[in-house]
């Protein structure tokens, strides 16, 4: 919202307030449908409980974009719907969070987040409750997620053999013309 904008943009862009994403949680892989942390509302608040892994950033961060379930998956199906997305403080008397050690990429922390209890305003939700996975698809670029939904993969996957094809020609074409005689 034009309010959410107004709020938030300043202190992002000027540097005051720095954000991680928090998406993906142990045991669902690439799997962002089967997410499990859950965020029930009650009243002008949700209360949010679950994890997260290989969160970037979360040990200088103030804010996290999460998207976290605000309805239950159905019984054997997952559903794009029921995953909702919140801008919020990254309150860390309810945010446990923990750095992952690794060998490399120090330059950038990874992090698991441990959610209890956490207390989100409403008003911190980007958009419908539930269409929070269709922000984010919206938002990513489609080459860097050929395999968020088979139409982006297929375009992807053919617009790639495309650009392979006539990048190829371009050189054999060049380089014909400059062989020795």
């Amino acid at each position: 919202s034009e309010e959410q904008k107004k709020r938030w943009l300043p202190p992002l862009i000027a540097g005051r307030d720095k954000a991680c994403f928090a998406v993906t949680e142990p045991n669902t892989g690439l799997n962002t449908l089967k997410l499990k942390t859950q965020a029930v509302r009650h009243g002008d608040h949700y209360v949010v409980k679950g994890q997260k892994i290989w969160i970037s950033t979360a040990q200088v961060a103030n804010k996290m974009l999460l998207l976290a379930r605000t309805s239950p998956i159905e019984e054997g199906k997952a559903s794009r719907k029921g995953l909702s997305l919140f801008y919020c403080e990254l309150d860390r008397k309810a945010v446990e969070v923990r750095e992952i050690a690794k060998m490399g990429r120090k330059a950038v922390d990874s992090n698991q987040l441990f959610i209890d209890d956490l207390r989100i305003p409403v008003e911190d939700r980007l958009g419908e409750e539930g269409s929070g996975f269709d922000y984010i698809l919206h938002g990513m670029n489609r080459s860097s997620a050929p395999h968020a939904t088979p139409t982006s993969a297929s375009s992807s996957t053919a617009r790639s053999a495309r650009t392979r094809a006539s990048s190829t020609r371009s050189r054999s074409a060049g380089s014909s013309s400059r062989r020795p005689t």
